[in-house]
């Protein structure tokens, strides 16, 4: 009985030290975020802010993206360094896509109507919905669903409220220069 009685307060009292450590990084955590996730995101900055930095030397071509990509998906295999086959070679090939391939007919779809922000802006909310409702919903259903709904709300919010905005700052901006434009020919006259 004592040796269970004492065996219970250790574990109490390794609770109590657990849950004090937890108390005092807990709040850090959820200002500065855990620090394991920070260097991942600020390696990816930094692959980022090289390929920025070295812009004029890096050249695109695609044999040079059909090795990226070769090596990316070699690498991808290896379990340490998977992530910086990503950042580095990942990001060479979106690059190349963005700068080099051509744009697709089916690209020219968002020209007259732009719903990518509204993309951007509703995806996320609609799929937590979706996962809050169901748990264990096929990734892929969840994707179809989410870019089905997001693609219907970006297009209503291009309609009703984004395309109407920026009418209406193109109509402030002309009517601004229009008041402009005179007087600043009367100036000129004048001198």
């Amino acid at each position: 009985m004592l040796v269970t009685l004492n065996a219970t307060d250790a574990s109490h009292s390794i609770q109590n030290v657990n849950s004090s450590l937890i108390s005092l990084i807990g709040p850090l955590d959820r200002i500065v975020g855990s620090p394991d996730h920070n260097i991942k995101f600020f390696a990816v900055f930094g692959v980022g802010a090289l390929y920025y930095v070295f812009r004029d030397w890096i050249v695109y071509t695609w044999p040079n993206a059909l090795i990226a990509g070769g090596v990316l998906i070699t690498l991808m295999f290896n379990h340490f360094l998977a992530e910086a086959a990503f950042m580095i070679f990942g990001g060479y090939i979106i690059f190349w896509f963005s700068f080099k391939v051509p744009v697709l007919s089916a690209s020219r779809l968002d020209n007259n109507d732009d719903i990518s922000y509204g993309l951007y802006l509703y995806a996320w909310p609609i799929q937590n919905l979706i996962i809050w409702n169901d748990r264990n919903i096929s990734p892929w259903l969840l994707c179809v669903i989410s870019l089905l709904g997001a693609g219907i709300l970006g297009y209503a919010s291009w309609k009703m409220i984004e395309k109407p905005s920026l009418n209406l700052f193109k109509k402030r901006m002309f009517f601004h220069h229009a008041e402009i434009a005179p007087r600043t020919k009367e100036v000129h006259k004048s001198i």
